[in-house]
């Protein structure tokens, strides 16, 4: 999604729009979270938080490209997955995290 000397395309906006909802809609699960379930919840939501904000940022920024996104977003995959193992989700929880793991590491190997 490059930028022409216009600006962003129509898409690209409504993708951008798309994308500062979704972080609101997160921040809104996330304080209900952390209002019904305390502070056992601020894990959870805190990551879920940054998954959003990093993939908003690469949105908002076009730069889903850049090694800096892949990194932050493999962190939170990893992260997210790692959390869920420990609360016991289950093997999907365990293949994100060994999935975002790898990822993670071809990146860091790669650059």
């Amino acid at each position: 999604m490059s930028e022409s000397d216009d600006g962003p395309t129509r898409t690209q906006q409504i993708v951008r729009v798309l994308a500062l909802v979704l972080v609101g809609v997160v921040a809104a699960g996330a304080i209900s979270q952390l209002s019904t379930q305390g502070l056992a919840a601020a894990p959870s939501a805190l990551i879920s938080l940054y998954v959003v904000s990093v993939v908003a940022y690469g949105t908002l920024r076009d730069e889903m490209d850049t090694t800096r996104f892949r990194v932050a977003f493999y962190v939170g995959v990893a992260l997210w997955g790692a959390l869920r193992v420990y609360e016991g989700d289950g093997l999907w929880a365990l293949g994100l995290f060994v999935v975002g793991a790898a990822l993670l590491v071809r990146e860091l190997y790669a650059s």
